[in-house]
């Protein structure tokens, strides 16, 4: 089976494996005990925090570690939103994954507007900017790929009280330029979305910020975050972290394979749309508009020819949320969101598994479209 789903989620790698099965052996005690061996996973876990906080100019006590993206995105809402109280207004990227949206428009009911980067400009009410108290953006779009501005984002946070937030989810693992990201007041992560386990990410919050726990009953983490920390998934994130950043900087020409695959399968498949080819996007990330046939045919189909594809956002599904003008969503016709297909590689992924995925493509369109010929071509292959 070859894998084009990663920004889903990405294999558990073989670092990250071994990590979590020596430290399942040998690390396994409370944290929070009082014999020598809770104390050597306490400061284990102090000095995952230190190594993690140092690419972005952080303490250990600037790093929170959480069940994933989804927990840290809510924690920052719930704190800023007693931070800021209701004179503030809050402005949310255009294409931010719902578990930034939701969230924050629970926090901050009328208090939040949509912006978009569309073209490099950013569009957003003057009023709005007037009473601005955090700006939200993420670091690339999990669906698109697109690579968001974040230094100009930057540039209306750069006001003295004005919070910024990047959900860096789908930055980590594929890009590795911290000096821009590490200027946010506020980052989250997702272990499983670099080669970690599911079910752990972290939360890098300014000096002085206080996050709202949601959670209570313990004293954990400063108290910001209760529950018994789990050094096994975090040695084993940590590993995987620094498996992938050191094989992207072993990697070179990282965009060529995908590149030559939108070029060819637009000319396969007549009527393919590539979208945001022209924009900054992730080296590993295509999203296609395919001519005919559902989302969920195609991804059937080629999982019985040996691949794995996702149709878009892994958590998109039925998303019922409010969408800023602008939004690639609204570019597209109610048809066209149908019939999206995403793509997205891994460092293993070479020019070869692009073409054998191309091949793929080409015998999935010609059997989709032999089914169409007869009456039950409309009936979900299982």
């Amino acid at each position: 089976m070859i894998y084009f789903d990663n920004n889903a989620t990405m294999p558990f790698s073989l670092s990250a494996r071994e990590a979590w099965n020596e430290s399942q052996e040998f690390f396994w005690f409370n944290p929070a005990g009082l014999s020598n061996e809770s104390t050597k996973v306490r400061v284990l876990i102090k000095e995952a925090k230190q190594e993690l906080g140092s690419y972005f100019d952080r303490s250990a006590d600037q790093v929170i570690f959480t069940s994933g993206s989804t927990e840290s995105n809510n924690l920052v809402f719930q704190s800023l939103s007693k931070i800021l109280g209701n004179k503030k207004k809050i402005l949310l990227h255009a294409d931010e994954h719902s578990s930034v949206l939701k969230p924050a428009q629970s926090c901050f009911r009328n208090q939040w507007d949509f912006f978009n980067f569309y073209d490099n400009k950013f569009c957003a009410d003057t009023k709005i900017l007037s009473d601005l108290g955090a700006l939200v953006i993420c670091a690339a779009n999990g669906e698109t790929g697109s690579i968001s501005p974040l230094s100009k984002a930057l540039d209306i946070t750069d006001q003295e009280g004005i919070f910024s937030f990047c959900d860096a989810t789908q930055f980590f693992g594929k890009l590795g330029d911290f000096q821009t990201l590490k200027r946010f007041d506020f980052i989250s992560g997702s272990a499983h979305k670099f080669g970690g386990p599911k079910g752990l990410g972290f939360l890098i919050i300014p000096k002085g910020v206080s996050v709202c726990p949601q959670l209570l009953g313990g004293e954990q983490q400063m108290g910001m975050r209760s529950g018994t920390e789990n050094y096994p998934a975090i040695n084993s994130m940590m590993a995987a972290w620094k498996e992938i950043y050191r094989d992207l900087a072993n990697s070179q020409i990282l965009e060529a394979p995908r590149d030559l695959f939108e070029k060819k399968i637009v000319e396969l498949v007549k009527g393919t749309k590539v979208l945001f080819s022209d924009q900054n996007r992730l080296w590993n990330t295509s999203f296609l508009v395919m001519p005919k046939y559902e989302s969920k045919r195609w991804v059937l189909r080629m999982n019985k020819l040996g691949f794995i594809i996702g149709s878009g956002s892994a958590c998109s599904t039925n998303k019922k949320v409010e969408i800023a003008e602008g939004s690639f969503r609204e570019k597209l016709s109610s048809e066209e969101q149908e019939r999206t297909l995403r793509l997205s590689s891994s460092l293993i992924h070479s020019k070869k598994e692009w073409m054998l995925l191309l091949d793929a493509f080409n015998k999935t369109w010609l059997s989709l479209k032999e089914d169409a010929k007869f009456k039950n071509s409309n009936v979900l292959e299982i």
